[in-house]
């Protein structure tokens, strides 16, 4: 069975995202880069292509002619290495999907993933990056089905902040992920997290306080402190005294921990 059909099977009925997804999902690349230690130089290059096709050298420019027709570049750390390497401060017109940044998001528990050491993936073959772009692959599988078991409320939080997250944006993208409207958000936190936030902190009020996230640290606090989705997710609420002045309280999601407004 072909990688994008498991994809597809893992997903199931998932609505479709508030955003118009103008890139084909079934055309997809992991690619992997290896780099020297000391002189920072492109040494390797490995490709797997969706349609079983492999590329395996050094010669950047020929890499770069083998992505021709791909619409989404996978790997682990593609966004903040791969792709630097590769193309430098070219435009990137690909999707990118990082399975180092959905890893933890995804396996909260540590380990994260029986792929995974310190992050890194555990390869067979020592700077091969052929078969480092098969264990991405094996990973992002596993990081579908991870997200297809999620909680519906639970994905639409996670979407609706990071869909314009470059670490997070290109998965999301892939797997066809459901945002809500922003001013939606704070209704589904308080539906997952009811019975574990502060009770004095009024989410839906529009008029005098203002929801900030941090949208990177927020769902990594979600997954991080939960073994069942659910703990240190980091709400900073401003709520607009007589003063004019703008306090502000903290919510962290653990179940033995709610701070009071």
């Amino acid at each position: 069975m072909s990688f994008w059909r498991k994809v597809i099977g893992s997903l199931g009925d998932r609505r479709p995202s508030n955003a118009e997804v103008s890139r084909d999902a079934s055309r997809w690349a992991f690619v992997d880069v290896e780099v020297g230690l000391k002189d920072k130089r492109i040494h390797d290059i490995g490709i797997l292509r969706w349609d079983d096709a492999k590329f395996h050298s050094g010669r950047k420019k020929e890499a770069k002619e083998f992505l021709d027709g791909v619409d989404f570049i996978c790997g682990h750390n593609v966004v903040h290495h791969d792709v630097k390497y590769l193309f430098g401060d070219e435009h990137i017109r690909w999707g990118l999907v990082d399975t180092l940044y959905m890893s933890p998001l995804l396996f909260p528990e540590r380990p994260y993933h029986h792929l995974l050491k310190d992050d890194k993936l555990m390869s067979d073959q020592v700077n091969n990056p052929l078969n480092d772009c098969e264990k991405a692959y094996d990973l992002l599988l596993d990081e579908m089905e991870a997200w297809k078991r999620l909680p519906r409320e639970l994905t639409l939080i996670y979407a609706t902040l990071l869909h314009d997250v470059p670490e997070f944006s290109g998965f999301l993208d892939m797997a066809d992920a459901e945002c809500c409207e922003k001013e939606e958000l704070p209704g589904h936190i308080y539906t997952f997290f009811h019975g574990r936030i502060c009770q004095n902190v009024d989410l839906r009020s529009h008029r005098r306080r203002q929801v900030a996230y941090n949208p990177v640290a927020c769902p990594h606090g979600v997954a991080n402190g939960a073994r069942s989705h659910g703990c240190h997710f980091a709400i900073v609420i401003f709520d607009e005294g007589s003063s004019g002045q703008f306090g502000r309280t903290r919510y962290n999601g653990s179940s033995d921990h709610k701070w009071s407004a």
